[in-house]
């Protein structure tokens, strides 16, 4: 039985000079969520018309009837508002009300709440001029936000599916019947016929959708940040010190995309007409150093040290350029997730007509669930320990090129241990 509830908003005050400001009419409201709206309606009926304590006391009644009747996205609502106004007169108790607010919406998973709050967590830090804090804040509203957009995609490329399989159902029903009305010759060849193009129309679904799963994660990311510092370096002028450091994050996440795109294009191009090799005799050793001497900036930006100990006297027949590939992409995503002052060890072993090299790091390691990931062939997005970010699509590079020079590629990891990644590439034959 519904318990029924009179809001006591109703009446008037006594205003500046004796006059009567009328308060919202009053309503009747059977369940506690509307009684909690109604509240909060009233509160920014009185912000908007510049009466903030009067605000403010409406959202800490909505707020102690959200906590008494434990209705946690009402009381991390009420939070979120009364934060954000206490926040222009006392910044530090602000963001603790926002920060409440968060772990409510982080403990019911609440993704769209979330990204409201850490938009109101980065305004008060950018009004107290803690502009990196502020940033970082702006980006994890973007990236929530990002997270409900694929979320949203991902329903309708389902239903787009699911369509598309009512429809060739349909289509596949329909063709049947009028064949079997015929002969049974002619249902045996449409059969047939329908079997091969299910087969091509799941391929091609399965690269549309990985394609689309890259462009939502792997490019919106890299855009979004460099859009998320440029809009607040252009709300207002910012110190000399900070201007200098935001222009070298606009460096940083320009390069992470130049390298997404790059990545994406190499695996576009392989997805929609296949790996060429062209095997040749060559050192391996060799092309790790010119490697090392290509990604040289990146280890001395992290003081790291790289160990070559890939024996000169060995040879493989392979692809030298995918060869190169495949190093160039586990040593930077070694360099990512490696410590400040750390070091990677790239070595090899010969036996049973193969080498199996390794490279390995002492960094953050990879989760089980990431490894499950990797091998079947998913790689996930992630941070390097300075912030790098690792798009996946290197990962699955280097899985495609090492198979298509026939050999095998695996890794072993602990978290917070490091990783090494193996792979195996036929031995150069014997003179």
């Amino acid at each position: 039985m519904w318990r029924i509830l009179l809001l006591p908003l109703a009446g008037t005050m006594l205003g500046a000079g004796g006059c009567r400001s009328q308060e919202p009419a009053p309503s009747l409201y059977t369940t506690e969520q509307q009684l909690i709206k109604h509240i909060t309606d009233s509160a920014h009926h009185f912000e908007r018309s510049g009466n903030k304590a009067k605000a403010l006391h409406y959202h800490k009644r909505a707020l102690a009837i959200a906590e008494k009747k434990h209705l946690p996205e009402q009381e991390a609502k009420s939070l979120t508002h009364i934060g954000r106004i206490i926040s222009n007169e006392d910044g530090k108790e602000g963001l603790g009300h926002l920060y409440k607010a968060l772990n409510i919406a982080r403990s019911i998973n609440h993704h769209a709440l979330q990204a409201d709050i850490y938009a109101g967590i980065s305004a008060v830090y950018k009004q107290q001029q803690q502009y990196e804090k502020a940033l970082h804040a702006l980006e994890l509203h973007n990236l929530y936000a990002d997270s409900l957009l694929a979320i949203n995609q991902a329903r309708e490329l389902a239903q787009l599916k699911k369509n598309e399989y009512r429809k060739r159902e349909r289509d596949i029903s329909l063709t049947i019947t009028i064949t079997i009305i015929f002969i049974l010759a002619i249902i045996t060849y449409y059969f047939q016929r329908t079997r091969k193009l299910n087969s091509r129309l799941h391929t091609s679904i399965q690269v549309r959708d990985k394609l689309f799963s890259i462009l939502a994660h792997d490019l919106r990311g890299p855009v979004n940040n460099v859009v998320s510092v440029l809009q607040l370096m252009e709300d207002d002028p910012l110190p000399e010190p900070e201007q200098r450091r935001m222009n070298r994050l606009l460096i940083k996440q320009s390069e992470s995309l130049a390298t997404t795109i790059d990545s994406l294009l190499q695996w576009s191009s392989n997805q929609l007409n296949g790996i060429k090799t062209t095997a040749s005799c060559f050192s391996p050793s060799e092309l790790i150093d010119k490697v090392l001497l290509l990604v040289e900036g990146q280890t001395r930006s992290k003081t790291l040290t790289v160990n070559n100990r890939v024996s000169r006297q060995f040879s493989v027949l392979a692809d030298p350029d995918h060869f190169d590939l495949i190093i160039r992409n586990l040593l930077s995503n070694a360099i990512k997730f490696s410590h400040e002052g750390g070091s990677i060890e790239i070595g090899a072993t010969s036996g049973n007509g193969s080498i199996t090299f390794s490279v390995t790091d002492h960094g953050t390691g990879i989760s089980p669930d990431d490894q499950k990931k990797f091998g079947e062939s998913n790689m996930e997005t992630n941070f390097g320990t300075s912030g790098e970010k690792g798009n996946g699509l290197g990962l699955l590079l280097v899985k495609d090129f090492v198979q298509a020079n026939h050999g095998r590629i695996w890794l072993t990891s602990k978290k917070g241990e490091g990783t090494t990644f193996y792979f195996s590439l036929k031995a150069a034959p014997t003179k």
